[in-house]
């Protein structure tokens, strides 16, 4: 497994991620556009619950085994025997990660598997490892199996702030014995697909285009595309920006009511059209950062149903940078960070992709860092 460092301050870990995992749907409101995606393949989606159903790991049983083997191999079912263990110096291998002893302790079958269990298999490696935390004391104690997996504080973190997006997105328990059939396999990921969708206050889905890669791309139309593995909360929230970056800056602008101002089909900013610098209403620093945040459905979470200033924005979240989404804040200016790149009414300005004039748009780069409080959306 990836993470082999000291055990130092496993405690105070494990209390951090006993709260990362309470109260995952109330912390997050809507589930980011309702839809499973953010890279966990369709494919694997009923091979989690099946997994977690099999060892009575609970309802958050199937996010946390995506979130495990996302956090061992991005979800990598390309592993060749010989590969991982080379460039592992616990010789873990597989796309659970399994070292060759704890292998041998809890290798199972998946189902359809042949004999032996394969740790390069997909379904078996995923069925074992969940065998593997179970033994290890979950889901009673979550936080516990998973050191027990890996025994690192920071990855205990790590796989309990994925799991919390994955069961956001949809990513729940089957029936405890579910056996996973061809049939099991199309419900599971259909309605997987499809939870949340209909939430009274959460916004629809919006498609939107991705690239291969880690990062998001500007493209020379000055809108951004979104990877593909990123979880749907942060291709919402590139939607969003592309939805206001013609607009121009005005102080002020866009500070007003969520239902206008905040909209993600109607964006008006000439509802509160601030001072209006460049010739007509447009968003500011706070209101641009706010409204993609309102994009992936954290308005009401993480925003308190408000359209925050930038010394307001100094406070959201949880401190530090994030995986995917990072905001910067002082008193004086906002601006965000979407999958490495920027949404900022500051920088770039008069540099392709963007346009001579002041306003919300893509950057390269950021105004900051030195100088700004960084935060980020909790498990983003």
């Amino acid at each position: 497994m990836r993470w082999l460092v000291g055990a130092c301050g496993t405690l105070f870990a494990m209390a951090i991620a006993v709260l990362l995992l309470a109260g995952v749907e109330g912390r997050l409101g809507c589930p980011a556009a309702g839809r499973l995606v953010g890279g966990v393949p369709a494919s694997l989606v009923p091979v989690f619950q099946g997994a977690a159903a099999d060892f009575d790991l609970g309802s958050q049983g199937a996010s946390i085994l995506a979130a495990v083997n996302n956090v061992e191999s991005d979800f990598d079912q390309s592993n060749l025997p010989g590969v991982d263990s080379a460039a592992n110096d616990a010789g873990a291998e597989g796309p659970m990660q399994f070292e060759p002893g704890t292998w041998a302790r809890y290798q199972v079958h998946g189902p359809g598997g042949a004999a032996p269990p394969d740790v390069y298999d997909e379904i078996d490696a995923v069925y074992s490892a969940a065998n593997d935390l179970h033994a290890s004391g979950a889901p009673a104690n979550w936080p516990a199996a998973i050191f027990g997996y890996n025994h690192a504080s920071a990855y205990v973190i790590e796989v309990l702030a994925d799991a919390r997006n994955y069961y956001a997105q949809g990513l729940r328990a089957l029936g405890a014995g579910t056996v996973l059939t061809a049939s099991v396999f199309s419900t599971a990921i259909a309605g997987a697909m499809s939870d949340g969708a209909a939430q009274p206050g959460c916004a629809a889905p919006t498609p939107t285009a991705t690239v291969p890669g880690p990062k998001a791309v500007i493209l020379p139309d000055g809108d951004a595309e979104a990877p593909a593995r990123a979880p749907q909360a942060v291709r919402e929230m590139i939607a969003a920006g592309n939805r206001i970056n013609r607009f121009a800056y005005s102080y002020g602008g866009g500070h007003g009511d969520p239902a206008q101002t905040m909209s993600q089909d109607a964006p008006d900013p000439a509802a509160v059209p601030g001072e209006e610098e460049n010739g007509g209403p447009g968003y500011d620093c706070s209101s641009a950062t706010s409204y993609v945040l309102w994009g992936a459905g954290l308005g009401e979470a993480l925003l308190g149903g408000q359209v925050e200033d930038s010394s307001e924005l100094e406070s959201v979240g949880d401190p530090g940078p994030g995986k995917w989404v990072t905001i910067y804040a002082n008193p004086e200016h906002a601006y965000i960070e979407i999958a490495g790149v920027y949404l900022d009414t500051a920088a770039g300005i008069g540099k392709p992709p963007n346009p001579p004039s002041t306003g919300p748009r893509w950057a390269p780069v950021g105004s900051g860092p030195a100088g700004f409080t960084v935060r980020h959306p909790p498990g983003l």
